[in-house]
Parts: structure tokens; C-alpha cells; sequence
């Protein structure tokens, strides 16, 4: 069926890269958090399985880039679980350090390692923030470990943020007793995507889009709000650059 409907309307691209709907809430949560992470803060941007998170950071990364302010590091380990602050230093080292990152060399003393790391920040000159995807996966001591990285950073006048996108899981994780000693220093943004009525639930009011449709479509046929949204999608890849 969807071949029959691509070759129906000339799409010639598949749907998942047309890109998001993106709301207003959306653009103004992808501004707040660009201005965070230029404060030194632990940030964290929590939302449900399928509410457009790596869309979200995605942005977040266009945004930081289009500004030049910031400098970005970014973890590219999958497996979350295993993932050691240790291996986010090393992260830090091959993101940060200029020319062929082939040669990139990471002391293995603890000692050596965060002092060579503090010296690259501050070559740096601009606030630092390492990005950390599917954070709801990291232990704990990880996530404590944080405050100490900041805490070097800070020492050779670095800005350090953390940002860390998950689950809920990883809010309700920083918001036990355990973790009081990070907790208090994140600053936590709730990001619920679009819901099935097209607004976005914390907003309480349905997204401009959806009030246009049902304004001039009050009562459709079966049917024609497929055609009306295929139509949609075919003038957006059409005219969307290739």
C-alpha cells in the first residue's frame, strides 16, 4: 500500500525523513535549552518513547551550531548501561581536541587524564556542553560523577553544562534522596511531543494546524482527511531540498 500511495502522489522520499511538525512549545523549549547549557547547569529533557526526542536534540544540535557559541561534545556509546564517566571523559578528549582525531591521545592515570582535559576546555574559549542520549540508561555513580566534572571544569573558569535527554526515569532517578546531591542542581525540562489532537499537552490548547482543519473541515468523509494529509506531505517533500 504505501508503494501504491508513493507512486499515487510522485513521492519520491520515504516519510520518516520529511521531517516533524514542529509546534511553538517546541521552538521555545529548543531556545531555553540552548540558553542553559551556556550556564554551567546539569540539564535534563525528559519525555515518553515516541514524543520526538531525538528530533528534539537534533534541533538543539542546528540551534548550538547556527550560534557558534557553544562547543559540543557528544557520547556515540550505545551501550548506556556500561557507559562510565570515564568513557564520556574520553568522549570529551576526541570531540574537543583539534586536527585528526586518529591521534587523539587519552592519558589512563585519573589524575593525568582530568587535568590534561581541564587544560582543552579552557583552550577552548567558549562554554562546553557534553550531550548525553539515552541518559535514562547511565548508573547512578555516573550521574553523581557529573558534579565533579563540572566542579574541574569550573576550577580553570570553564562553563561545563550536561545535558542528558531519557525517559522519565531519569527525572524520578535524580529526584531520589540518593541523588539530593545532583538533584538540586538540574535544571529539568518535560517534553511530551505532540499529542493525538495535534496540540501539545502542557499547553492545554490544540496546535494551530489542527484548529484550521477542524475549523474548515468540521465533518469529513471517510477518507478525505488521508487524501488532505498525503496532500500535505507531497507538497512538503516536494519543496523541501533534496
Amino acid at each position: 500500500m504505501l508503494a501504491d500511495v508513493q507512486a499515487h502522489f510522485g513521492l519520491t522520499r520515504p516519510f520518516h525523513r520529511v521531517g516533524n511538525y514542529e509546534t511553538a512549545h517546541q521552538r521555545a523549549l529548543v531556545r531555553e535549552v540552548c540558553a542553559v547549557v551556556q550556564t554551567g547547569r546539569l540539564v535534563v529533557v525528559a519525555g515518553l518513547v515516541g514524543s520526538g526526542k531525538t528530533h528534539l536534540l537534533t534541533r538543539i544540535e542546528e540551534e548550538r551550531a547556527r550560534s557558534g557559541k557553544i562547543a559540543v561534545a557528544k557520547s556515540l556509546a550505545v551501550d548506556k548501561r556500561r557507559t562510565s564517566l570515564p568513557s564520556l571523559i574520553e568522549a570529551m578528549f576526541y570531540d574537543r581536541t583539534p586536527g585528526d582525531r586518529s591521534k587523539v591521545k587519552i592519558p589512563k592515570q585519573p589524575e593525568r587524564r582530568e587535568r590534561e582535559l581541564r587544560d582543552l576546555m579552557r583552550k577552548n574559549k567558549h562554554p562546553v556542553v557534553l550531550i548525553v542520549d539515552e541518559a535514562h540508561e547511565l548508573h547512578h555513580q555516573t550521574l553523581t560523577g557529573f558534579k565533579r566534572l563540572m566542579e574541574v571544569a569550573a576550577s580553570a573558569g570553564v562553563v561545563l553544562s550536561v545535558l542528558l535527554i531519557g525517559h522519565p526515569k531519569l527525572r524520578n532517578d535524580l529526584r531520589r534522596p540518593q541523588m539530593e546531591e545532583i538533584g538540586y542542581r538540574t535544571t529539568t525540562f518535560e517534553f511530551e511531543g505532540v499529542d493525538r489532537r495535534g496540540g501539545h499537552p502542557a499547553a492545554g490548547r490544540p496546535d494551530p494546524l489542527y484548529a484550521r482543519q477542524r475549523h474548515h473541515h468540521r465533518s469529513p468523509r471517510p477518507g478525505a482527511a488521508l487524501v488532505r494529509v498525503l496532500q500535505r506531505l507531497e507538497s512538503g517533500i516536494r519543496s523541501s531540498p533534496r
